[in-house]
C-alpha cells in the first residue's frame, strides 16, 4: 500500500509518471542505438524483443495511470483499490529500469571492450 487516503495515492501516481517519463527517454535512446545497428548490419530487425517489451510496458502504464488518477479523483473508483494495484506497478516499473540499466552496463563494456581490442582514445 502507497498512500492511506486520496492525496497520497494521487501523488504517488504522478511520481510513478515522472519516473516513466526518464524510462522514456531511455527507451527511445535504446530504439535509436538499435535503429543504427540495423543500419550498420550488427544487428536483425526483429531482434529488438526487450526494448519492445519496454516500450508496450512503458505505453500501458502512461496511458492507465492518468486515468486510474482521473477516476480515484471523480470518485468513480475507491482509491483504496488503485492503492492496491500501486505496488505491482511499481515493481514492474523497477524491472524495466533495472533491465535498461543493464543494457545500458552491456553497452558501455562493449564499447571499452571495442576500444581496447581497436584502439581509440574515447
Amino acid at each position: 500500500m502507497f498512500g492511506t487516503n486520496l492525496e497520497k495515492v494521487c501523488q504517488k501516481i504522478d511520481a510513478l509518471m515522472d519516473e516513466l517519463a526518464i524510462i522514456d527517454k531511455r527507451i527511445s535512446y535504446h530504439e535509436e542505438q538499435f535503429e543504427l545497428a540495423v543500419r550498420l548490419g550488427i544487428a536483425k530487425p526483429g531482434d529488438d524483443e526487450f526494448i519492445q517489451l519496454w516500450r508496450r510496458v512503458h505505453s500501458q502504464f502512461t496511458e492507465n495511470l492518468p486515468k486510474a488518477k482521473s477516476a480515484i479523483q471523480s470518485g468513480e473508483e475507491d482509491f483504496k483499490q488503485i492503492n492496491r494495484i500501486l505496488p505491482m506497478t511499481n515493481r514492474q516499473i523497477r524491472e524495466i529500469r533495472a533491465d535498461i540499466a543493464a543494457a545500458d552496463r552491456a553497452q558501455e563494456l562493449g564499447k571499452k571492450r571495442a576500444r581496447e581490442r581497436f584502439g581509440g582514445s574515447r
